[in-house]
């Protein structure tokens, strides 16, 4: 058959090759006009091969164009049947990701070898995994073979560095792994948690390949500073999970002590005000990425003051802002603009630090 493919402007079906449009505030873009294209629709499918105990009709499948994920555009999806086939019917032209995923309620013995039944309930649910790449050129498509897989462990420690007391019960203390980035979410990939035990240590079993945020929780009293891998701090990145690949050194540090940071914002006659949004962001370009823990905006109180507190040590700039998105600040563009009008602040742990602010024309 054949029908329409989804278009990008100015005229491309790929959304990675598509132009961004820029809308000032009162600005309008005229003469943004698509041409349609007309193109063959192809069928894509197979049949995934599971391990024994595990039903096929719990296995979920999607089809990801290759390259940047494009907003409002519907990712393509099927279930398995009984007996392991899927398809998926007019698909445009194009580089696909395949990516078949599916929940094991409870681990069983030949997906966990070695762990004890104790080790296994804190791991709780894990995950087969299966991939292929898949070309769309509109001519016939073989059916493909899937064979699910078991997913990754990822394990480590905690480590607490300060004078505090340890937390109470350290089964508490959560660690999570979130999907990173829009292709992660798209796939269908969610987070996942895993409490740490008596011996401070926290086992993920079953873990799709990708990119994943770390985060931890629970820790009364201290705050999360560090995620080392292979002597890198992923905390402030990802963490890479490959296929075939275990990670088993991952140390979740904490620490008791934070920066806070704290001023008053004044108009440009000297008096306090609170008409102005106070955004704080990294001096260096590295940590600009996507909802960094570096990066925070505030309102400040009717007397203009504002602060900042648990930030991690460093240099950073301020600046104020009026009709800001919420969001918006995590930009880089915008945070560029920004730049020049800022002002330089350094962040030391366990040390207050007083900056006041006062708005410029």
């Amino acid at each position: 058959m054949s029908g329409y493919a989804p278009v990008y402007y100015p005229g491309t079906a790929q959304p990675d090759t598509a132009r961004e449009i820029t809308l000032g505030a009162s600005e309008e873009q005229l003469g943004l006009d698509f041409q349609l294209q007309r193109v063959a629709l192809s069928r894509v499918a197979g049949q995934v091969m599971t391990p024994p105990g595990v039903t096929t009709s719990s296995v979920r499948l999607r089809l990801l164009s290759r390259g940047q994920v494009a907003p409002g555009v519907q990712t393509l999806s099927a279930t398995a049947k009984r007996d392991g086939t899927f398809a998926f019917v007019a698909v445009p032209p194009g580089q696909y990701d395949l990516i078949a995923t599916a929940s094991v309620a409870r681990p069983r013995p030949q997906l966990n070898v070695g762990m004890a039944p104790a080790e296994m309930e804190r791991a709780g649910p894990t995950k087969l995994w299966a991939t292929a790449d898949v070309f769309v050129g509109g001519g016939f498509q073989p059916d493909l073979i899937l064979t699910m897989q078991s997913g990754m462990t990822v394990s480590g420690s905690l480590a607490f560095a300060g004078a505090a007391a340890l937390p109470s019960n350290l089964q508490r203390v959560r660690v999570t792994l979130g999907p990173y980035g829009k292709e992660m979410s798209a796939a269908g990939i969610g987070s996942t948690n895993a409490n740490a035990d008596e011996d401070e240590r926290f086992t993920f079993q079953g873990i799709v390949p990708g990119r994943y945020r770390v985060r931890a929780s629970g820790a009364s009293g201290w705050s999360l500073k560090t995620v080392m891998v292979e002597g890198q701090d992923v905390l402030d990145f990802w963490l890479e999970v490959k296929p075939g690949e275990d990670v088993s050194n991952a140390t979740v540090g904490f620490g008791d002590t934070v920066t806070d940071l704290k001023g008053t914002l004044q108009s440009q006659l000297g008096e306090p005000t609170a008409d102005y949004t106070v955004i704080i962001f990294p001096s260096d370009r590295k940590y600009w990425v996507p909802l960094a823990r570096r990066m925070r905006s505030t309102r400040p109180s009717t007397d203009g003051r504002f602060g900042f507190t648990g930030l991690p040590p460093g240099d950073y700039r301020l600046a104020t802002v009026t009709d800001v998105e919420s969001g918006a600040w995590f930009d880089p563009a915008l945070l560029e603009q920004l730049q020049a009008a800022s002002v330089a602040v350094r962040l030391i742990e366990g040390q207050p630090v007083v900056q006041d602010l006062r708005v410029n024309r």
